[in-house]
């Protein structure tokens, strides 16, 4: 008997294991084959997504079918820092200008949404424009900036052209498309937005309607989302507390901001907040920004001396305090304020507002301010004329040395200086500097200060043109101006209504598809891939693999021999020692019809 009978043998006498090596296949289950499509569904979205996101990386916005790409926003962003910031505070690479970019970049991105959206909707309207109703937008622009008392002539030469027309044909040349869309948007106005009718009654009841808020708060923290319920509880016990403290007298509101207030900004001076004006139902501060809305819908119909019940906002718990208003009516009213001409030389370099002058030539323009300061005083020369000649401020030098019309603050069509607003104003927020008004407020019309000023680096001569008292004016003196801003800002609301429609219709999208992917990708796959790759490893293990696998069971009958016992038997059979010829035992299902 051969080897392989022998072994035969004794494994049907169950002296030694059989071994069999079985493939088994196991049906997926409906799960599983759920669970992979879905994978291989989400593993394609994501590629699909990013692949569309970074063909869209140097786009900020898309407005129906145009987009808005980040170089043209950068670079209009970057023209409006240079209309609203002085040459030498712009210096790019340092935190405070991407401070200032980012914030331009939040104006001028819907300001350029706007654009494409007329665009559009002109477009689409079929819109005719000739070449007459360029030159007329082009002349509106003009006549805003030009002189309105002085040399307009000299004015426009200064700009570098010959006559008004050449400046009119340039501006249409250069600004075509700026122009069409103020075109477009007149038109579209014109045809779906009419204009509102306002009564007598509402005249009066907006004239006798607050136009300002002075507010203050007291701030108790919570933010549901750090914080325990608890705290929240808590937090809305003090406050109560807190206000049932007030209402005994509330004049004491900011004694108690002072003491128990948790707003570090405002607490200090009695949780005072400032002025802010109702614009359409927001109220803003005069840089535009406004209020969580909880806080304000509380805070806009409340009365001088009112103390709000505790509103919620993601901030905490609020107290809100009205401290003083300022009703419509006042805007009727002709406040304290002058009229200001100026000779300005300024205090740098103009070609290179971030080199300064050396000292020599400082002095040599004070120098010539003295001289024309002794030759107006004299009458030798016109302050007019010498405005033209020697100011350097290109805003007021060919109108008399008066600011021109476009800053008008009135119906008058001129800039009425304010002491107080001077004196309050932060640096280069008001069109003039504090020192310039108060050394007007000590003249008479016609009179020019006696002394050169030194306001910051320029050096500056002041004439006093004319000034005014404040007066109370009755409702029936002002009511067709009322009902004439009253039209204004009923049109207003329904032109930014009428927009919002179409931009919902056309379909705005704001936001960079790369940055937003990369940012989502960064936050939900990159950091949390060592737990998701701990995740998967647990799956495997609990049998991912359910499909055709080749696994070993050991069907070892509970009396086989051990391994020396096992090596003995095949000895005696003469097998040699198999060593590693054993097979190692497989999955394997005995037959109960074997001996």
């Amino acid at each position: 008997m051969g080897k392989e009978s022998k072994i035969r043998e004794l494994r049907r006498a169950k002296l030694i294991p059989q071994v069999k090596e079985t493939k088994v296949y196991k049906p997926m289950s409906k799960g599983w084959r759920v669970t992979i499509w879905t994978i291989i569904f989400v593993i394609i979205a994501l590629l699909g997504f990013g692949v569309w996101a970074y063909s869209g990386r140097k786009i900020e916005a898309r407005v129906g079918t145009a987009s808005i790409t980040t170089d043209e926003l950068e670079q209009k962003a970057f023209q409006l820092i240079q209309q609203q910031v002085p040459q030498d505070q712009i210096k790019p690479g340092t935190e405070d200008f991407q401070k200032m970019l980012a914030s331009a970049k939040e104006q001028t991105i819907q300001q350029l949404i706007s654009e494409k959206l007329f665009l559009q909707l002109g477009e689409r309207e079929n819109i005719i424009i000739e070449d007459k109703q360029y030159q007329d937008e082009a002349q509106k622009l003009i006549d805003q900036q030009k002189p309105k008392e002085g040399n307009a002539a000299e004015w426009i030469k200064q700009q570098g052209f010959e006559n008004e027309v050449k400046m009119r044909e340039f501006i249409v040349e250069r600004n075509k498309d700026q122009l069409k869309v103020q075109i477009y948007m007149n038109k579209l106005f014109e045809k779906y937005v009419k204009d509102p009718e306002v009564t007598d009654q509402e005249a009066l009841d907006f004239y006798n309607s607050n136009a300002e808020l002075k507010l203050s708060h007291i701030l108790l923290k919570y933010d549901s989302t750090k914080d325990p319920a608890d705290v929240g509880t808590k937090k809305k016990a003090q406050i109560d507390e807190i206000r049932t403290e007030i209402m005994k007298d509330p004049k004491k509101f900011p004694e108690i901001a002072k003491q128990k207030s948790e707003d570090d900004a405002s607490k200090v001076n009695g949780g005072d907040l400032g002025w802010y004006k109702i614009q359409n139902g927001q109220l803003v501060t005069d840089q535009g920004n406004g209020l969580v809305k909880d806080f304000n819908d509380a805070a806009i119909n409340m009365k001088v001396g009112e103390v709000s019940s505790p509103v919620r906002t993601v901030y905490g718990w609020h107290l809100i305090y009205v401290t003083d208003a300022k009703k419509n009516s006042e805007k009727y009213n002709p406040t304290e304020a002058a009229r200001i001409a100026t000779i300005r030389w300024v205090g740098t370099n103009k070609s290179d507002p971030n080199k300064a002058l050396t000292a020599d030539e400082l002095k040599k323009k004070e120098n010539q301010a003295n001289q024309v300061l002794k030759d107006v005083l004299s009458g030798k020369v016109t302050f007019a004329k010498a405005a033209e000649q020697y100011s350097e401020d290109d805003l007021s030098k060919f109108n008399a040395g008066e600011l021109p019309s476009m800053l008008s603050t009135d119906s008058s069509g001129f800039f009425w200086a304010e002491l107080q607003k001077a004196r309050e104003a932060q640096a280069g927020s008001y069109p003039y500097e504090k020192e310039i008004v108060e050394a007007a407020w000590g003249l008479k019309p016609g009179q020019i200060y006696s002394k050169v000023l030194k306001v910051g680096k320029d050096i500056v001569i002041v004439k006093l043109i004319t000034k005014r008292n404040y007066q109370k004016l009755p409702f029936e003196s002002v009511k067709q101006d009322v009902i004439k801003q009253l039209k204004a800002q009923k049109k207003s609301e329904q032109q930014s209504k009428w927009i919002e429609e179409e931009r919902n219709n056309l379909g705005v999208s704001i936001g960079n598809p790369w940055k937003s992917f990369t940012t989502w990708w960064q936050s939900n796959i990159v950091a949390p891939f060592e737990d998701f790759g701990m995740w998967v490893g647990k799956l495997m293990g609990k049998g991912v693999g359910e499909g055709t696998t080749t696994t070993t069971t050991d069907q070892t009958p509970a009396n086989m021999p051990s391994q020396e016992e096992l090596q003995k038997i095949l000895e005696n059979q003469g097998i040699p020692n198999p060593g590693s010829q054993v097979p190692t035992p497989a999955p394997a299902t005995p037959n109960p019809n074997q001996p």
